[in-house]
């Protein structure tokens, strides 16, 4: 029954898709919108920085953009921050990209769930953020950020609203790997970690790649012990074989026979990632490197990302976007057994 709803709730973005890897088109599938770059906590990862003076965009302006976006063929649109539910128009958002017939995802991390139950109740697929145990959470989220997650999911469960744990992967949180399985068992919630995106002067928190392969590999056995972790095993497997071992980076001009060792990657071709002040990048990876969407308009926009020099990377997220947004079977598979209500 639960793989039949998701089939339902999923079936515009799935004839998308389709319709992408028949004829081979360029659509930009998936909009990633940073809705906000107004958040409670100061990450230190986080590649989307806080800052309150940043203007955002009003509720017309978003819903405009979402017209423009779906005339473009978008149909899943993943609301991001900052931290979105400090919008006090979140709700108008939400319930304006639902009535588009958008798949909403929305990112959050737990503060605010508890005034926003409504609103999380619209949204096809929640993701919380949180990074392990008291401890880790005081050192990369901010004091007290753990009690408020558990608060917020808590609700959530009381609700009967699904939602998915989602870690970043720093040398904090690696070792609160099974303190995370444990909340997903718990609170019977997927969860999953991924590499930082572009964090310029944060090396100290970053894993080197054997630790990276280390902890997949781990992440592996839990796997096949019958835990919810929402990685496939598809990208789990590749990025443990990454061919590059001295960059996370696959490039366009790179020789064959390591292009041909990696899946390309399909973001610049069927995702798209707009901040605040309207920078169009192709995902959290590449952030910084595109145009403007409000000053240079959609099709400069869309072309410029056709020619990153990017081919693959070696980042959990990107990959298992990727995979979906290519229609890998078995990646579409554990997606709608993991990340749907």
């Amino acid at each position: 029954m639960a793989m039949l709803k998701s089939l339902v709730k999923g079936k515009d973005v799935a004839l998308q898709l389709a319709n992408c890897k028949i004829f081979n088109k360029r659509i930009p599938i998936r909009l990633s919108l940073q809705a906000t770059k107004k958040c409670n906590l100061k990450c230190e990862y986080c590649y989307t920085a806080n800052d309150p003076s940043w203007q955002e965009r009003t509720t017309e302006q978003l819903c405009d953009l979402f017209d423009e976006m779906y005339s473009r063929g978008t149909r899943w649109v993943n609301i991001l921050g900052g931290e979105p539910l400090m919008r006090k128009d979140i709700g108008d958002i939400v319930k304006y990209a639902k009535k588009k017939h958008m798949y909403v995802e929305l990112a959050t991390n737990g503060w605010f769930i508890k005034n926003n139950i409504d609103v999380l109740k619209k949204v096809d697929h929640l993701f919380v953020s949180i990074d392990g145990d008291r401890k880790t959470c005081d050192i990369t989220r901010g004091k007290g950020t753990y009690d408020k997650v558990i608060e917020g999911i808590t609700l959530l469960n009381e609700n009967n609203i699904r939602f998915r744990l989602h870690a970043v992967l720093t040398k904090y949180s690696r070792d609160s790997f099974e303190h995370m399985l444990m909340l997903s068992k718990k609170y019977n919630a997927p969860v999953n970690f991924s590499e930082p995106g572009m964090v310029p002067g944060k090396k100290h928190l970053l894993l080197s790649e054997p630790e990276v392969v280390e902890f997949y590999k781990k992440v592996q056995e839990y796997k096949k012990k019958g835990y919810q972790i929402s990685s496939p095993w598809i990208a789990l497997k590749y990025l443990i074989s990454f061919p590059k071992k001295d960059d996370d980076l696959v490039y366009e001009t790179d020789p064959p026979e390591i292009k041909k060792q990696v899946y390309p990657c399909y973001m610049k071709h069927r995702n798209c990632f707009v901040d605040v002040e309207g920078g169009f990048y192709a995902c959290g990876r590449m952030w910084g490197k595109g145009l403007n969407i409000y000053k240079d308009g959609f099709d400069k926009c869309w072309e410029y990302l056709k020619n990153l020099p990017c081919y693959a990377c070696r980042n959990m997220g990107a990959i298992e976007q990727s995979l979906v947004l290519n229609m890998n079977s078995k990646a579409i598979l554990n997606a709608l057994g993991s990340y749907v209500q």
